[in-house]
């Protein structure tokens, strides 16, 4: 089986808050700032969570839900996934060819 390359589909920002848009007449802020706040917000959590190994874990984690998934029936799965590898009994082969062997 071969998995695709993970990748980040989303980042919700749970809590933003503007105080006070309307503060004053010289230091309003405009839809356009805070736009681009949030802009700014989700760009910085998407490269930290880039930057802490988000995609290689849940490639890991990927990997092992679909082998203990596979293993409740009594099969052996070999996973392709791309660089990031996590070394298990049951890799036979390092290629990314499909193979499902029953136990």
């Amino acid at each position: 089986m071969t998995l695709p390359p993970p990748r980040i589909l989303s980042i919700d920002i749970q809590r933003f808050e503007t105080i006070n848009e309307q503060s004053g007449f010289l230091n309003a802020i405009s839809v356009e700032d805070r736009n681009r706040w949030y802009s700014e917000a989700r760009s910085a959590l998407e490269h930290g969570a880039l930057a802490m190994g988000a995609l290689d874990r849940a490639q890991i984690h990927a990997e092992e839900l679909f082998e203990a998934f596979v293993a409740r029936h009594g099969y052996t799965l070999v996973i392709g996934s791309g660089p990031v590898r996590r070394p298990t009994a049951a890799r036979a082969t390092t290629n990314a060819e499909e193979v499902v062997v029953p136990k």
